[in-house]
């Protein structure tokens, strides 16, 4: 948790924020996770923004964009970083195997790019812009669970050079924006 990390705790409509230091919103969120599924925790910090339900913690970072089918995508120079996102990560359970994309294969934005098979269900995996595949993430093959240990990291599934960036950009949201639709998916999930 970043220091400094602004908290709210939200119970029956009310919201209580104050800054914290990482220490004390470690142990305030750790007290909130053990209460019942009524109570919401949500962190702001500068690189993300996190709610917690139930058990359960979802994480936004705050400089890539989203795509409604649960990918993130990340710039690095002329290059697309491309993932799933936390919310798919959590809800669709631990990663059992991975089938990548191709390098070299050209994608349209919303194109299937792999396919991820894990203990509860299989996910097709759709690229969020359009381009060529330039490099896949092989360590994947060996460590699928790398998507579930660090989905913004180092499970990171391929990078792509965009052909359509601007254009593609547009129907990509912004962390802000896609944040409350994850909540929205959080609670009809925990409402199954």
């Amino acid at each position: 948790m970043a220091n400094n990390a602004e908290i709210f705790f939200e119970e029956a409509g009310t919201v209580m924020g104050e800054e914290l230091t990482s220490r004390w919103a470690a142990s305030a969120e750790n007290y909130f996770l053990k209460e019942p599924y009524k109570r919401r925790v949500l962190v702001v910090s500068q690189e993300y923004m996190e709610v917690t339900y139930d058990k359960f913690t979802f994480r936004v970072m705050k400089d890539y964009l989203y795509h409604p089918e649960e990918c993130w995508v990340k710039r690095e120079g002329d290059l697309v970083v491309v993932g799933v996102t936390d919310f798919l990560q959590t809800n669709a359970g631990d990663v059992a195997f991975i089938e990548l994309p191709e390098a070299g294969k050209e994608v349209k934005q919303g194109d299937e790019a792999g396919v991820i098979e894990t203990i509860k269900t299989t996910v097709t995996l759709i690229s969020p812009v359009s381009g060529e595949i330039v490099e896949v993430n092989t360590a994947l093959e060996d460590d699928p669970q790398l998507i579930n240990s660090d989905a913004y990291g180092e499970g990171w599934i391929f990078k792509i050079r965009p052909t359509a960036w601007d254009q593609d950009a547009e129907k990509l949201m912004a962390a802000e924006a896609y944040f409350p639709v994850m909540e929205e998916k959080i609670k009809a999930a925990l409402e199954k």
